[in-house]
């Protein structure tokens, strides 16, 4: 294959995608410090533009450091970019040792084909084969269980990787049927298109988790704005905005809707008996419990101190009554340990319907 154009030119060209790509994921790492994954990511970028430029020095330094180091670099590139994948999903690399098992064994192969048994295209098949496993690894991670929010933005960071896993397997069939050009800088269409490949990957992954990671921000920043601090239910603030929403639901569906005020009674003798902290973990155990009998559809949140609310869609006065009385009976019914003591509580529930 004749090359389009200078392929040092693109690989120089790829070096200086990777370097910046790799400066903006350390520029991520500093300022989005909740999240993992970034500052290997980086380093996965510049591995891959420190293997890039050992390549583009083919014939000026020793062979060892053009092919065998130059090609260790472009395979640890791909590890380090599953680990950061995997950090980024709060996921921990168990199998760590295959992964070094791939990295020793393109050294191995590397160093075999270039001193004992010269060979470009055995070099060219065995790395096709590890950039397979690594780009089929990396795109795997981001789809498995993205959920609807994030799968858009994933999906947009895996297409690369699936590209390019499917065009090492192209390439590799390829060489398996063809002769290998004879040196790999006369690789032609298939090492233009390999850096081209790789400058859509460096893009993806830093332009596409910067968007993520801000997505998650924006969407924890909002949860918790809509969250009690305390009991991790909904806020007086999110409850009114859901009960609205619920009760103009009850309204176009022509259904009724009952509404559930619940206080706790004599609460203030918990705080002055056994201190607030004990009043902080009665109030997450009665929140807990009464989310567990309330369905998915019903609203719960904590209207302020110890005064909850609950709206229960598509459910009448006698609907409404039963419930109450079986929440009534299961809070009673609970012990609560206040250190060297156990403590129930009991409830006042008023009911309102909202009929159609």
């Amino acid at each position: 294959m004749t090359p389009f154009i200078d392929l040092r030119t693109v690989i120089v060209f790829s070096i200086f995608t990777a370097v910046l790509t790799g400066s903006w994921m350390l520029i991520n790492r500093s300022l989005l410090k909740s999240f993992s994954g970034f500052g290997r990511m980086a380093a996965a970028h510049f591995s891959l533009a420190a293997g890039g430029l050992l390549l583009a020095l083919r014939g000026a330094i020793p062979d060892f450091l053009s092919i065998i180091v130059a090609n260790l670099l472009l395979a640890l590139a791909g590890v380090l970019c599953f680990i950061g994948i995997q950090a980024f999903r709060r996921v921990r690399v168990k199998g760590l040792l295959p992964l070094l098992f791939c990295l020793v064994a393109v050294a191995a192969d590397f160093w075999y084909f270039t001193y004992v048994d010269p060979s470009l295209k055995e070099r060219l098949l065995f790395f096709d084969v590890v950039a397979m496993l690594l780009f089929g690894l990396c795109s795997r991670a981001l789809l498995k269980e993205a959920g609807p929010a994030l799968r858009l933005p994933l999906g947009a960071i895996a297409a690369p990787f699936l590209v390019g896993a499917g065009f090492a397997l192209i390439r590799f069939v390829w060489y398996w049927a063809n002769p290998a050009p004879a040196t790999l800088l006369q690789g032609g269409l298939f090492f233009s298109l390999r850096c081209i490949m790789a400058d859509l990957i460096l893009i993806s992954t830093a332009l596409g988790f910067s968007s993520v990671a801000n997505r998650k921000l924006a969407y924890e920043l909002e949860r918790e704005a809509l969250t009690d601090s305390l009991t991790r239910i909904f806020n007086r603030r999110a409850f009114e905005d859901q009960a609205a929403r619920l009760l103009a639901q009850a309204r176009r569906r022509d259904t009724s809707a009952s509404f559930l005020l619940i206080d706790l009674d004599h609460f203030k003798r918990v705080n002055d008996g056994f201190g607030h902290a004990a009043g902080d973990a009665v109030l997450v155990e009665f929140s807990k419990l009464v989310g567990q009998r309330l369905r998915r559809q019903d609203g719960f949140g904590r209207y302020g101190g110890e005064e909850f609310c609950g709206l229960l869609p598509a459910t009448d006065a006698h609907g409404a009554m039963v419930l109450a009385e079986k929440l009534r009976k299961a809070i009673e019914a609970q012990t609560i340990v206040l250190g060297q003591a156990t403590h129930s509580i009991t409830v006042t529930i008023g009911i309102s319907v909202c009929r159609s």
